[in-house]
């Protein structure tokens, strides 16, 4: 897990400021407190993938793999990663976006694929509240594009990297029209360098599926843009 930085810092951070409570004296029948080894193992889940089983999970909280496997048919337990899962996707998100913090995009190939969905999920309700500021939604476009491929590279089948590819194939249109967007506002601000990474980033992303990106090119080139 050493190269999920954000995500390991965070796991100590929370497991340091975790007090488990008193279970004695507690009457036969309440809810005890979840002791802090589970709470560990909980916050580990974030984190399980083929890389990080659930026998490495065991041995890291020094519990036994067969309770580990018990704990998972617990609604309490599945319930306490969930919750979990929200509150370092909200930590995760304000961490790139709000602190702008940076972070290497491959943090997310460690990530477990109940994290990743979360993560996905709130960028994308997100986007969705921002679609009338084109230059968050364009980062917001970004990001959960570059999620996408990230976790493909590393968990994704032939199958699943193919229908991607189609679905980029389809985006290229919408590209093309952001692209127009920018050049347009560029020349308006005469802001060039917030074109040209524009610029750079799209025809990366899209350049080698659409002629239409080497007409922009020209029009950038003959402008100065890039």
């Amino acid at each position: 897990m050493t190269e999920a930085r954000i995500l390991k810092n965070w796991i100590k951070a929370r497991l340091n400021g975790y007090n488990e409570g008193v279970r004695k004296g507690i009457p036969r029948g309440k809810i005890l407190p979840i002791p802090k080894h589970k709470y560990y193992c909980a916050l580990l889940h974030l984190a399980y993938t083929k890389k990080f089983p659930l026998e490495q999970i065991a041995k890291e909280t020094g519990t036994h793999i067969k309770l580990v496997i018990k704990w998972r048919g617990e609604s309490k337990f599945l319930e306490l990663v969930g919750q979990l899962a929200r509150e370092y996707a909200d930590y995760f998100i304000r961490y790139i976006l709000i602190e702008k913090q940076p972070f290497r995009i491959d943090e997310v190939a460690y990530y477990s694929l109940l994290l990743w969905d979360r993560i996905l999920k709130q960028l994308s309700d997100l986007r969705d509240k921002l679609k009338t500021d084109k230059e968050s939604y364009l980062l917001l476009n970004k990001l959960i594009l570059d999620f996408f491929q990230v976790r493909l590279e590393y968990w994704g089948s032939k199958e699943e990297k193919m229908l991607f590819y189609e679905k980029l194939q389809k985006a290229v249109p919408e590209a093309l029209k952001t692209l127009q967007g920018i050049f347009n506002k560029a020349i308006e601000e005469r802001n060039w360098e917030k074109a040209k990474e524009l610029y750079n980033d799209l025809s990366l992303r899209y350049g080698k599926l659409s002629e239409g990106f080497h007409i922009y090119r020209k029009r950038f080139l003959e402008c100065g843009l890039i």
